[in-house]
């Protein structure tokens, strides 16, 4: 009895040196999640302070050790402003991990309750230097009560290795929660077990008046060879579970509990064993082409709800959920493979659909007819058919400043989208270069005497200039000469006096120059007829200018009346002399026509206001 006692006593020394080895809190006692790391939302509010459960539902205990304990359900941890009894559901998932550490007991005892399923589970895991990750090997679940058990493992095979204890709650239906506590290492004593071991501890299999037995490792194998496995270690086959996968089915798949399990002969394990899968999934549209730039939206079919969709598109685009969109804007045009992956969380199932992304045509816009518009309102035209204004030239015109005068291209030809067409527009003409100069007017002769009195006027411009016109003022009231490019003029005088002349000068766009006044001074009127006139090379009287015309005139009239007229009855002849011009006019009359002959003599370009008229009748009489 005593030996027995010591080797209680042994054993819990040793697993008390072995939980203030650990790095991280094994009963969370501490009240905070020191050593551990969690992942999600679920484990935010933990650890939990109490039983909440019999606050919250009376009748019923979470079987906790000490003071705090992990419940993913719960929402009290006991800090001011809480209220005891209040939860978080079964929503959020997540995980929790310890840090890891070399294992070094053969035993691993802990309390565990929840929900039974998969999704909710406490794992060992051992480091996989292959795999270079942490494999889960042990795993243990609820039994959809809050109530915690108990559950000790025999971890021999993994003493030694790096390992870590994870918490896993991954469900957000029913009993998706995990509830978890007092995780105690230890090492199996070789002698006999005493009958008195500390009661938090379940250890009642050293015992050695109950026999244990060894539960095989069922995974892999056909049901019936597991089946065979059970009945071999004297074990009941339990509950069965299909599952559906894509794979052979009436495989074990899992078991409860794991292997290397130790329990009493003729316990029950349950499996989960394949079946035939009836997930059906589709994708729709299942083939759909656009055009490049638009979008291609996909959606998920399947004959059963809680489904996870992972969708795989060009370019490595991934999307979850029920719907899937593709942006073609990147994509060349082409045939791709748009892939939906659709799972259970036992069976995957795969679904393909087809997009086409086409050229996109050309959209073409016809080129407005943009000239006469002012450049605004050009501007707006083009932005409104979607093209743009391009490089406007400005050009000097008379129209009004701003106005189109040209474009290119032109009205009428088709361009693509956001093209340029360029403008020529009106810009007022500048102001003609303005010239100076001066204009200086001389005389032949400032003073005339006697019966002379004709004198020429030559204008000339300082510095000189091309294209001057020249107006020339004589000073003695007679009307000034005619604008012209001749920069000389002569003038006859026809009374004495002093006559101040001067010039005018004038270039295109600019105002006349005016010269300084040249004087001359004429002594003694001319008479009239006498002297030379303007522009003449010499002299001719007046008087012989009018017998010319006479003479000329009666010529012509003798020679009408002979020939046109048989019975002449007189010719009139008319002469006058008329700014330098000897002018003479006949007509003849006759009983049956009338006939009329003009002849002029032209002597000078003078400006004389000179007239002489006389008239000449002749007749003949007819003889009997």
């Amino acid at each position: 009895m005593k030996k027995l006692v010591y080797t209680a006593l042994g054993l819990l020394l040793l697993l008390l040196t072995n939980l203030h080895a650990l790095p991280f809190t094994t009963d969370f006692e501490t009240g905070d999640l020191r050593g551990w790391s969690q992942m999600g939302t679920a484990f935010v509010h933990q650890p939990t302070f109490g039983d909440n459960v019999a606050v919250r539902k009376g009748n019923d205990r979470s079987n906790h050790q000490g003071r705090y304990w992990i419940g993913t359900y719960e929402k009290y941890q006991g800090k001011a402003g809480e209220k005891p009894g209040s939860v978080q559901g079964d929503g959020p998932t997540g995980r929790l991990l310890s840090k890891p550490f070399t294992l070094s007991s053969n035993r691993l005892s802990f309390l565990v309750g929840g929900g039974k399923g998969f999704k909710t589970r406490v794992e060992l895991a051992v480091y996989d230097s292959i795999e270079n990750a942490y494999v889960p090997v042990l795993q243990a679940s609820g039994s959809n009560m809050e109530r915690m058990r108990r559950v000790v493992w025999n971890v021999t095979p993994y003493r030694g290795k790096r390992v870590r204890l994870q918490i896993v709650d991954e469900s957000s239906g029913p009993w998706g929660h995990i509830n978890a506590d007092d995780f105690r290492f230890y090492n199996e004593a070789t002698a006999a077990p005493s009958a008195t071991l500390p009661p938090a501890v379940d250890l009642t299999h050293l015992s050695p008046a109950t026999p244990k037995t060894i539960v095989p490792d069922l995974r892999k194998l056909p049901l019936s060879r597991a089946e065979a496995e059970l009945d071999k270690r004297g074990l009941e086959r339990g509950r069965i579970y299909p599952v559906e996968t894509d794979g052979t089915p009436a495989i074990v798949l899992r078991q409860k509990p794991i292997g290397g399990t130790e329990t009493a002969p003729g316990s029950s394990v349950d499996l989960w064993v394949s079946a035939k899968a009836t997930l059906k999934v589709s994708i729709e549209p299942a083939s759909v082409s656009v055009e490049e730039g638009q979008k291609a939206r996909f959606q998920a079919n399947a004959n059963r709800g809680d489904i996870r969709f992972e969708w795989i598109g060009p370019g490595g685009s991934k999307g979850f959920g029920r719907s899937f969109e593709v942006d073609t804007a990147h994509l060349l045009p082409g045939s791709y493979e748009v892939s939906l992956l659709a799972s259970d969380g036992q069976v995957r199932r795969k679904a393909t659909a087809r997009l086409k992304v086409t050229v996109k045509p050309e959209p073409a816009v016809v080129v407005p007819d943009l000239v006469g518009e002012s450049l605004e309102t050009a501007k707006e035209r083009l932005k409104a058919v979607g093209l743009r204004p391009g490089k406007v030239t400005k050009r000097p015109s008379d129209r009004k400043a701003g106005t189109v005068l040209s474009q290119h291209p032109a009205a009428g030809l088709w361009l693509k989208p956001s093209e340029r067409v360029d403008l020529v527009v009106a810009e007022p003409s500048p102001p003609p270069a303005v010239t100076t100069f001066e204009v200086r007017l001389k005389a032949s002769d400032t003073v005339v005497r006697g019966g002379g009195g004709a004198v020429r006027f030559t204008a000339a411009t300082s510095p000189p200039v091309e294209g001057v016109q020249y107006r020339f003022h004589f000073g003695d009231g007679s009307p000034p000469s005619g604008w012209s490019l001749r920069n000389s003029a002569g003038h006859r005088y026809r009374k004495s006096g002093r006559f101040e002349a001067y010039v005018e000068a004038v270039i295109a766009g600019s105002r006349p120059v005016v010269s300084e006044g040249v004087v001359v001074t004429v002594e003694g009127a001319p008479t009239a007829g006498a002297g030379p006139e303007e522009g003449s090379g010499g002299s001719l009287p007046l008087w012989i200018a009018v017998a010319l015309g006479t003479v000329a005139a009666g010529a012509a009239g003798v020679y009408l009346v002979r020939r046109f007229a048989p019975k002449p009855r007189g010719t009139r002849v008319t002469f006058h002399l008329e700014r330098g011009k000897v002018e003479s006019h006949i007509e003849s009359h006759s009983d049956l026509v009338q006939r009329s002959l003009s002849v002029a003599c032209i002597k000078d370009r003078g400006r004389q206001q000179v007239e002489a008229e006389g008239e000449i009748v002749m007749s003949e009489r007819e003889e009997s």
